[in-house]
């Protein structure tokens, strides 16, 4: 393991840095804490997105253009870069999600006849076809913890679309519909049991369902209107989040559990709300909901604190894509005063972070790890052309007294000639002169 690596000898380092921060009282609530880093792409200088990552955040998977400017599936990790998944036969691929583990991704690609099948990649099997449902195309959305369970959409031979559900023993499986023509599986449980999404009925209108293997699908009814839409669920399956309409027609957030049915979480005070992601336990709630002037704000929504307005950047309008495990840490996207969309993470502690960008105007947080520690998404550089980021959280503050002092200094280099894992600023699993590096930089700003 690679030890110091530094800019010169520590105590005249540790001097200089401790009168750069001389009369600096603290961390300062909303300042980046992390470092924003470009994916890079394929080939050349063309774009790549962010789709999903990995429990711990060391695997980012999403798309890259290749030399031709077609979309292709990648994998990306600390130590390999960004990995071309290839393709089902055909020109094209997309990755949807990865596995907890980040051993397995999902997504769709074309085949050699051109048409669209969800596969699932693993680097022993390498991209599988998943097939369809006696239909033309399928659509993978999600996957289990463990990479052993799929779940997505695909047409029938009637060219209906089915949610399904595909395992390692069972293959690909039907989940049906609530009476109507159509259903689409859009996320899974940890263990892969649970699935939720939308499905028509027989009446042709949509509703939020859930399924079991035991009780099969389920629909959740609706907040006294005419549709609902499931859209994500706890680890356990047990609670569901989405949206739906009420009496009025308007569409509301919600949260779903046996015990409550579908519970209305309200509005920041105007016409409607949207939900997209849920906390491990199901007891966080984050969206996105007009307030009373018309504009959308980020919120984060709890049993004890019901609908929290997280803000803006200082613009009009912001918008919570994902949450924490333990539901303490929201992404999302937020406009700033200039207009610019810009990726952002909030705390209770430290409020909303700008995460800033590759140069460009614009970012947009997608997902995060489980402890809130690495987030992904969309971020532009100075050629104005859109990359993938992964951000993860450094801070000079190691001893977390949320004050940075010459102990923070002299607790990390110790930790660093150790070799010890908190030391690993960066996250790859090393402890090395990059650690070091990240860590000066974040004590110089005093972060």
């Amino acid at each position: 393991m690679n030890r110091l690596c530094m800019r010169g000898p520590v105590p005249a380092l540790r001097a200089s840095l401790l009168a750069a921060l001389a009369g600096f009282a603290g961390i300062t609530r909303g300042q980046t804490c992390g470092q924003l880093q470009d994916l890079g792409t394929l080939t050349g200088d063309v774009e790549s997105s962010t789709a999903s990552v990995s429990a711990d955040g060391m695997v980012v998977v999403g798309d890259a253009l290749d030399a031709a400017v077609r979309a292709r599936a990648y994998r990306w990790t600390l130590l390999g870069g960004l990995t071309d998944l290839g393709t089902l036969g055909g020109l094209e691929s997309s990755a949807k999600s990865v596995s907890a583990d980040g051993g397995t991704v999902i997504g769709h690609a074309l085949t050699a006849g051109a048409k669209d099948h969800a596969f699932r990649w693993t680097p022993a099997e390498g991209m599988k076809d998943l097939g369809t449902l006696g239909g033309a195309s399928s659509l993978a959305n999600a996957v289990s913890a463990s990479g052993g369970s799929v779940v997505g959409t695909s047409t029938t031979a009637a060219a209906q679309n089915r949610a399904f559900l595909w395992t390692l023993a069972g293959g690909l499986q039907s989940l049906g519909t609530l009476g109507g023509t159509d259903s689409y599986g859009l996320a899974v449980s940890a263990d892969g049991t649970t699935v939720v999404g939308r499905s028509l009925e027989v009446t042709a209108q949509t509703r939020a369902f859930r399924w079991t293997a035991s009780a099969g699908m389920q629909t959740l009814g609706t907040l006294g209107g005419t549709s609902s839409f499931g859209i994500a669920t706890s680890a356990d399956g047990s609670v569901v989040v989405g949206h739906s309409r009420n009496a009025d027609s308007e569409l509301r957030a919600f949260r779903w559990s046996a015990a409550t049915r579908m519970q209305n979480l309200g509005t920041l005070g105007g016409g409607y709300s949207y939900s997209y992601g849920v906390s491990a336990d199901g007891s966080v709630v984050v969206g996105y909901s007009a307030d009373a002037t018309g504009h959308d704000r980020a919120f984060r929504w709890t049993a004890a604190t019901g609908m929290q307005n997280l803000g803006t950047l200082g613009g009009e309008s912001s918008y919570a894509e994902a949450v924490s495990a333990d539901g303490a840490v929201v992404v999302g996207r937020s406009y700033n005063a200039a207009g610019q969309g810009r990726a952002f993470r909030w705390t209770a502690t430290e409020g909303m972070q700008d995460l800033g960008t590759l140069g460009g105007a614009n970012s947009r947080a997608w997902m995060i790890s489980s402890d809130g520690g690495v987030v992904v998404g969309n971020a532009s550089n100075s050629a104005d052309r859109q990359r993938g980021f992964r951000w993860n959280r450094t801070t000079a503050d190691f001893n977390r007294d949320r004050f940075v002092t010459g102990d923070d200094f002299d607790q990390y280099v110790g930790a660093f000639e150790q070799g010890d894992a908190g030391a690993d600023q960066n996250g790859d699993g090393f402890v090395n002169g990059d650690d070091f590096d990240a860590y000066v930089t974040a004590f110089e700003s005093g972060c």
